[in-house]
């Protein structure tokens, strides 16, 4: 990276440069729009000199190099980040300042680059960040859309989508390119031949994708990775009647899949990434100069969840149409390229598609997964029982569909969960026959979040009191943090530490009353769950949980209760109506709280809308209890527990995900921890759970739901909250709310007693910061390389 952009000199040059040429104004006649367009324009420019540096080492060096295919990129705002990983933003500041401008003003204009919806996305942009900084060779690959996640706007306390047209003239850290694209084919025919290798693809239609890469430079500025992100084009050789398909195909991220069209659009996209990122990454692999043979020796794929599965029969389709391999030699390359990672244990996001859908779409691909399942198959009749077989196969002909989670379990050398209670659980309940199958392939890398966007960008000021305590080495290695347990006793730590979360509180408390109309108290305890909506997530405990807090203050029942704001965010899929109406009733119990005069004192509830990477950044460094109460098992890992603990909150929650990891490297007294396990919640189901047992053993609960039913959050109408209440009874309680209800209030009341008691509240938090080293992204990308890519610095 060119070490000039740390030169006020040369940075005000080249703005005012990038001034003249972007908007032909003079400094005094600019808008901070148009100085915006000329720091866009030079550091694109910068970014894209750097960029190809790296690109060109990757290659001419023959460095072995890894792809990472992947549905979401969750990457927020990038230009302070940019400017942070150049350690240029003090000069950019003060040459903004030079020529009357506030550097805040300029990056205020960015906007969101919201191509994700949750976890999976945002951990691929911490992975980038610390696959650039950490020089390793690597290469992203995703979609383009239009649309990323829709913008939230709650209307009578309803969930409204409307579309986020987040494309602008001038992206930060965006290069379109111009210069690559690459065809891709759905449908037609296959002409049967004797073997697979001899079958030929006749597609009927052919759709046009180009390349934007989004551009990720690591800290210090040694390498800027690119992540390049495909936009599907409608191509004039295609037929005139799919015209709004083609149109659709990276419209919007994740569109409905209850319609056979939806279904059709989904598969689509996820070919369309695949088929252009596969081709792709064969031109780039060329351009090593090595043999094709030695592919799978200098090329590494890692699929994020079962939507890039479809690169399993790609690479092995290229191998055998382009390069004349056999099926078995084709599927051995390919099997020594490609590994999984396994997000979740729900159903729903382990793909299954159709078999006359996917027959219709790619007859190519059906008909070189029906060989890899018939090899496979083979070999599974020899050491599994017949009736275990429909557990593991990849085509489930009965039920008429493909298995993508089974098919990237059996064609795949490595497979990992992301926490260590969900790689257990992988290998040992859900997916326990492939795993006795495939002993050696099951492993874990637990995930992680970038320090850099987390803390050194999120939370500025006490990043600035960490670097001024223990020095800066913390932002490439977070295990520093542990020097910092030495001031656990410093009361003039501690009280530096607790006025850096207050005056983080107040910036917050007023973005929501500019949003929302509220004022809050900076003396209230900030209590925070931010999510996505889910069901097993468990707002809905969550707000159970605030009635019972409220029916107390309503009874005169306040010993012991501290001052709370109970803050929610999160978006419900636009689907999802359990999920919109869990968001109604938080919003109707807010807006009965904040206006009982017997809960001025003592309670708060809002929900802040259109939640982003923007606003966790605002709400993580100002929370002081962090709520991660998903049900036990159900969260494969979590990210937001993590940063929530690095920022010094303290942790509400089950036993699930990471949270078993914060246990223990924070120590089990500094989290706290309720409910069932996930073996109590397996066997508890197993020996035939009945809800309405627990239902009628708990008058708390009866309470709640009867004024719920009886319209006291929603203005008398008493069915308007039925969509919630009726798939909490009808279904059994699924994610087990009744048993965990007294355990979960009981420990929030030790946290209002362990609030009492200021100091002791800071030294939780403070050992909470100083021992969140190992979930940083860094260590995370260090074991994936080590363990699964085989991949090392890129050599200069």
């Amino acid at each position: 990276m060119n070490t000039e952009l740390r030169n006020l000199k040369y940075v005000k040059e080249r703005l005012t440069y990038y001034l003249s040429k972007t908007s032909n104004k003079t400094i005094k006649q600019a808008s901070v729009r148009d100085w915006y367009n000329a720091f866009v324009e030079m550091i694109n420019n910068e970014l894209i000199s750097s960029a190809n540096e790296t690109e060109d080492n990757i290659l001419n060096r023959k460095n072995k190099f890894m792809a990472y295919l992947s549905m979401e990129y969750l990457l927020g705002k990038l230009g302070e980040e940019t400017l942070l990983n150049l350690k240029a933003k003090e000069i950019f500041r003060r040459a903004f300042e030079a020529f009357g401008v506030k550097l805040e003003d300029v990056l205020d204009l960015e906007p969101q680059t919201q191509l994700g919806n949750g976890g999976l996305g945002r951990l691929a942009a911490c992975f980038f960040d610390s696959l650039s900084t950490l020089n390793l060779p690597a290469f992203g690959y995703g979609l383009f859309y239009r649309c990323g996640i829709y913008k939230q706007v709650i209307e009578k306390g309803m969930q409204v989508e409307k579309p986020d047209l987040w494309i602008k003239d001038k992206n930060i850290a965006v290069d379109k390119r111009k210069d690559i694209s690459y065809k891709v084919n759905f449908g037609g025919r296959i002409e049967n031949g004797a073997t697979i290798e001899t079958m030929k693809w006749l597609p009927a239609e052919e759709i046009k994708c180009n390349a934007n890469d989004i551009l990720m430079p690591g800290y210090g500025g040694k390498a800027t990775l690119r992540v390049r992100l495909w936009e599907a084009e409608r191509n004039d050789k295609s037929a005139p009647d799919i015209k709004k398909t083609i149109t659709n195909i990276t419209d919007f991220l994740y569109p409905p899949d209850m319609t056979d069209e939806g279904r059709r659009l989904r598969l689509r996209q996820e070919y369309v990434l695949v088929s252009a990122s596969v081709q792709d990454l064969f031109a780039r692999f060329r351009k090593t100069g090595l043999s094709i043979n030695k592919i799978d020796s200098f090329l590494a794929v890692q699929l994020n969840d079962t939507h890039p599965t479809l690169a399993i029969p790609e690479i092995i389709r290229i191998l055998m149409t382009d390069y004349a391999f056999s099926f078995e030699e084709a599927y051995k390359k390919m099997y020594k390229i490609c590994a999984y990672t396994n997000h979740t244990l729900m159903a729903e996001a382990l793909e299954k598609i159709g078999i006359p859908l996917f027959k219709s779409e790619l007859p190519y691909h059906f008909a070189i997964i029906e060989k890899i399942n018939s090899d496979f198959m083979k070999m599974a009749r020899e050491k599994v029982a017949d009736f275990k077989l429909e557990q593991i196969e990849v085509i489930n002909y009965k039920k008429n569909f493909v298995n993508m989670g089974n098919l990237c379990m059996v064609a795949t050398h490595k497979v990992n969960g992301v926490a260590a209670l969900h790689s257990k659980l992988l290998k040992n309940k859900e997916f326990f026959l492939l795993s006795q199958l495939f002993p050696r392939k099951f492993i874990n890398e637990t995930n992680g979040i970038t320090q850099r966007k987390w803390l050194l960008e999120s939370n500025s000021e006490l990043s600035s009191l960490i670097t001024k305590t223990i020095g800066d080495k913390w932002i490439t290695d977070l295990y520093q943090l542990k020097k910092l347990l030495k001031y656990k006793n410093d009361e003039n730590f501690l009280e530096k530490f607790a006025r850096i979360k207050r005056r983080n509180k107040e910036h917050l408390l007023s973005m929501i009353k500019a949003e929302t109309g509220f004022s809050f108290s900076p003396d209230f305890i900030l209590d925070s769950q931010i999510k996505r909506i889910h069901e097993y997530k468990r707002q809905f405990l969550n707000i159970l949980q605030v009635i019972d807090r409220y029916n107390r203050i309503c009874d005169g029942d306040t010993e012991g209760l501290q001052p709370k704001i109970c803050l929610f965010a999160g978006k419900a899929p636009p689907t999802y109506d359990v999920a919109k109406d869990i968001i109604s009733l938080i919003n109707d119990v807010a807006n009965v709280v904040n206006n009982d005069k017997r809960c001025r004192d003592l309670l708060k509830v809002v929900f802040v809308p259109n939640y982003n990477i923007t606003k966790a950044q605002m709400i993580i460094p100002a929370t002081e209890i962090s709520e991660q109460i998903s049900t036990a098992g159900k969260e494969a890992s979590g990210t937001g527990n993590m940063k929530f603990a690095l920022n010094g909150a303290l942790t509400i929650g089950t036993l699930d995900g990471a949270n078993v990891e914060i246990k223990k490297e924070v120590g089990a007294k500094n989290i706290f921890i309720f409910g069932l396990t996930a073996k109590q919640v397996y066997n508890l189901k197993e020996k035939g759970y009945n809800a309405q047992k627990y239902y009628d053993k708990n008058p708390r609960i009866q309470r709640i739901i009867e004024q719920i039913q009886a319209g006291v959050f929603s203005n008398g109408d008493k069915h308007k909250h039925d969509t919630v209440l009726n798939a909490f009874f009808n279904n059994n309680d699924t994610y087990m709310i009744l048993p965990d209800f007294n355990s979960y209030v009981n420990t929030q009341l030790k946290l209002d007693a362990l609030y009492g008691n200021q100091k002791l509240w800071w030294q939780k938090a403070l050992i909470n910061v100083a021992n969140c080293g190992f979930f940083s992204s860094d260590r995370t990308i260090k074991s994936y390389a080590k363990d699964i890519w085989k991949i090392k610095e890129i050599k200069e």
